[in-house]
């Protein structure tokens, strides 16, 4: 007889010899024939899943880099003595300070909404490495605008690099977003916000420590020094900038 016996895997031909019946006359019996077992359908050959997690994206450590930098050195000049540097230097007039500071919002605002559309179109490291034109324009206008005491040219300046901070953190993001593999965005975008805040923590610590040595007196001269390193520690934050890529 032929017996078909399936298993989850495979199945086997199995065969036997009848057993002899009672009464019959069979003077050579066969001896059994041994099972044979044929494999109809074998099953494939495992592979072992890796354990090991892909490896992780250059752009998020070059992205962390970035963000503390350009957020340490933008709480350093801008957040912590820019008010007051705009105020002493147009003689005490408010106005003044409100409208540098409105103008760098504006700028940022209307910034973004071009370099988004034209990110999720083209490739996100083109709009960030034109944003960093504006980055470098801005440098060079708002430290020309604080050594020459222009009023005008720090204006410019603060545009741009409002119009700087719009194009690049709407791309830049986007990019990181581009780079985390599935099942970690959470604790890479815990991390960014870790980075974020100390930098944003360290600009007015470091503010602190320089008016400690340049003296407890808040004029032109003390507040263009603070400024100005706040421009220096933006130089390294746009080449990592630079360093970032879709590939």
């Amino acid at each position: 007889s032929i017996n078909l016996y399936p298993s989850l895997t495979r199945f086997h031909l199995i065969l036997l010899r009848p057993p002899s019946s009672p009464g019959l006359c069979n003077p050579s019996p066969a001896p059994y024939l041994p099972a044979l077992s044929i494999p109809l359908l074998s099953s494939p050959p495992s592979t072992p899943m890796s354990s090991s997690s892909p490896p992780q994206s250059r752009n998020i450590p070059a992205y962390f880099i970035y963000t503390s930098l350009v957020f340490g050195a933008r709480s350093l000049w801008s957040q912590s003595v820019l008010s007051n540097y705009i105020y002493l230097l147009t003689s005490g007039s408010s106005a003044a300070v409100g409208n540098v500071t409105g103008l760098m919002g504006l700028c940022q605002v209307l910034a973004s909404f071009p370099a988004g559309y034209v990110s999720d179109r083209v490739r996100r490291d083109s709009v960030l490495r034109s944003s960093l034109l504006l980055g470098f324009s801005s440098l060079a206008l708002t430290s020309l605008g604080v050594l020459t005491e222009d009023f005008g040219l720090l204006c410019a300046g603060c545009g741009c690099y409002g119009a700087f901070y719009g194009a690049s953190y709407t791309a830049g993001e986007a990019l990181l977003s581009d780079s985390i593999e599935e099942g970690d965005r959470s604790r890479v975008l815990t991390r960014k916000i870790q980075y974020m805040s100390a930098g944003t923590a360290l600009g007015p610590a470091v503010a602190v420590a320089m008016f400690y040595f340049l003296g407890d007196d808040w004029n032109v001269e003390d507040c263009s020094v603070v400024i100005l390193a706040g421009q220096a520690v933006c130089v390294p934050a746009f080449f990592m900038l630079w360093r970032l890529s879709d590939d």
